[in-house]
């Protein structure tokens, strides 16, 4: 497991990383879709569980649609931001020979961080070391593999991939500014694809923000939207999002 600690708690499992404090995605309160907690329930058992570990902001994740969709008013009415992905499945088509290149998780860290720097949050270093240490743990304990394009010349694009029991997940999509609109970050996706049906995993999925333009470029990338994730979030004054 990435994170330090898993805790049953009233509706859910909540993951706890104290040694990784500013990493949202791994202090998270993960919700029971068959729990009937409610909104203020899981916001209350979110409160409870990361003010004892001393953390400002306050996340909890709902993978099913229906019941997130049903928490939603409810979050909201509590002041949290309501957010929504979809989850899109690669269509199973083989991927068409791509640029991009499979490469050392240190040569991929270096796009990676010049990328996530571009972000509200990349001014705070303690931030970007605490990404950049999870990171490590991903590869580590899930054997994470890192993409980047083009493959010849300085990188400008990169994802990461992460596969277990037939499913494999592309994450971490980005590419730097001055380099977008060259293919980059077309390129790096579809390299993973290709690697993954390679691997044999049955399934390709990604997550995509549902009011963001990449929802409809995976689109075109061959996803398909099966579903979608909720996120509720309450940020700690002045906080950036990690």
């Amino acid at each position: 497991m990435v994170a330090d600690r898993a805790e049953a708690v009233d509706g859910g499992t909540a993951l706890i990383t104290e040694s990784l404090p500013r990493v949202w995605d791994l202090n998270l309160l993960v919700a029971d879709p068959s729990a009937d907690t409610g909104a203020r329930g899981l916001a209350e058992e979110a409160e409870r569980v990361y003010g004892e570990a001393g953390l400002g902001f306050r996340k909890v994740v709902v993978r099913d649609e229906a019941a997130g969709g049903q928490l939603a008013p409810g979050f909201a009415a509590l002041g949290w931001t309501v957010e929504s992905s979809a989850v899109m499945v690669h269509s199973g088509d083989p991927a068409p020979v791509a640029a991009g290149l499979e490469v050392a998780p240190s040569v991929a860290a270096a796009v990676m961080t010049a990328f996530r720097k571009e972000r509200p949050f990349g001014r705070d270093k303690t931030v970007l070391a605490e990404l950049a240490e999870a990171d490590r743990r991903y590869t580590d304990r899930l054997a994470a593999r890192d993409f980047v394009a083009p493959a010849a010349g300085p990188p400008g694009a990169s994802c990461r991939l992460y596969s277990r029991d037939g499913t494999a997940e592309i994450d971490e999509v980005g590419a730097l500014t001055e380099r977008r609109g060259q293919g980059l970050g077309q390129a790096v996706v579809l390299a993973a694809v290709r690697a993954a049906h390679a691997g044999g995993h049955e399934q390709v999925f990604l997550l995509a923000d549902r009011e963001d333009w990449p929802r409809e470029w995976y689109g075109r990338l061959g996803f398909v939207e099966v579903g979608a994730v909720y996120e509720f979030l309450l940020f700690p004054v002045g906080s950036s999002r990690a």
